[in-house]
């Protein structure tokens, strides 16, 4: 008998504490969005799928009153924004329709913090943008607060300075050295251009390697040709 009222008490608990329904009293944190609310409740907060709507509508999943998950968020100009929430705030993958002079735009990549970070993951320490004519490379990084990236090219496991060699970085101080570079204190996210030509059976080879790093550190990237 007490088990049977311990199970009736329980369901009447989660039933109050978490609606499926409609419920005046969920809220929704967001300002934008928070005038209505239909969809999971916890604790008088908009939790689980739900879809919220106020000057702008959102339909999607929510944490805490808070779009966080996948979702799509309506802007109130008709542009809308699909893809991962944190806490409120466009975090992750996505992608951004809009208007421009009565033109579709579509904006596809990562953002981080509410901000478009790029086409390339924050989530990665770097990414390869490109690879032409270089068979082999090797991007390490240590553990450290530092920005700094050093840079060489090898040819028969000696590091050496080839024709036409153009380095184009987004940021940071370059070193130039005997047969290697230095680029220090560049800005996040980082984007760098390499190319330089080789000489091969008398003939020369345009090669080119692209990258952004996305997260602080200590680099050490080496190219090789053999």
């Amino acid at each position: 008998m007490k088990l049977k009222v311990y199970f009736v008490i329980s369901v009447l608990f989660f039933t109050k504490n978490y609606s499926q329904d409609n419920d005046e009293n969920c809220k929704v944190l967001l300002p934008s969005i928070s005038q209505e609310y239909k969809g999971k409740c916890l604790n008088g907060l908009a939790n689980g799928k739900g879809e919220a709507k106020g000057e702008d509508g959102f339909v999607g999943y929510f944490k805490d009153g808070f779009p966080n998950g996948k979702g799509k968020y309506i802007f109130q100009n008709g542009s809308t924004f699909e893809g991962s929430w944190n806490m409120g705030k466009k975090e992750g993958e996505g992608k951004y329709t809009f208007l421009i002079s009565g033109k579709k735009m579509v904006q596809k990549g990562f953002w981080l913090n509410d901000e478009y970070f790029g086409n390339t993951d924050p989530n990665e320490y770097f990414v390869i943008k490109n690879k032409t004519n270089v068979p082999y490379y090797n991007f390490t990084r240590k553990e450290d607060n530092q920005n700094k990236l050093n840079f060489s090219i090898l040819k028969s496991n000696v590091k050496y300075v080839p024709v036409n060699f153009a380095l184009k970085p987004s940021s940071g101080i370059v070193l130039n050295g005997l047969k290697e570079m230095t680029i220090s204190d560049f800005t996040l996210p980082f984007h760098c251009e390499i190319e330089y030509v080789i000489i091969k059976s008398g003939n020369a080879i345009t090669c080119s390697f692209t990258f952004d790093i996305n997260k602080a550190g200590n680099y050490e990237l080496q190219l090789t040709n053999d």
